[in-house]
């Protein structure tokens, strides 16, 4: 297609269901990378992945503080931010 995108397949998958289990992993009270898991299943005509994701808690620091002209934040929210890998599939 050109050099950064060599082949395109539209994905299939629920975004309702993933939704719902996002917010209960970002309920989760506990540590986050201990928390529920968010099994991502996708499809496409030629392949099927089933991502086993859960909540990525160290990518900031906790003391992190963002600079800018909006007014300032108290709590950055990270509870989008994931970490994981392929069902099935070593070193992936």
């Amino acid at each position: 297609m050109n050099d950064y995108i060599g082949d395109y397949e539209m994905l299939d998958y629920s975004t309702s269901e993933i939704h719902h289990k996002h917010l209960r992993a970002k309920r989760w009270a506990g540590e986050p990378s201990q928390g529920p898991t968010v099994d991502l299943k996708l499809s496409t005509p030629s392949r099927y992945f089933h991502l086993r994701l859960k909540r990525e808690s160290s990518v900031f620091s906790e003391n992190i503080q963002l600079e800018g002209d909006a007014a300032p934040q108290e709590e950055i929210d990270t509870s989008h931010l994931y970490t994981g890998h392929v069902k099935g599939t070593g070193e992936s």
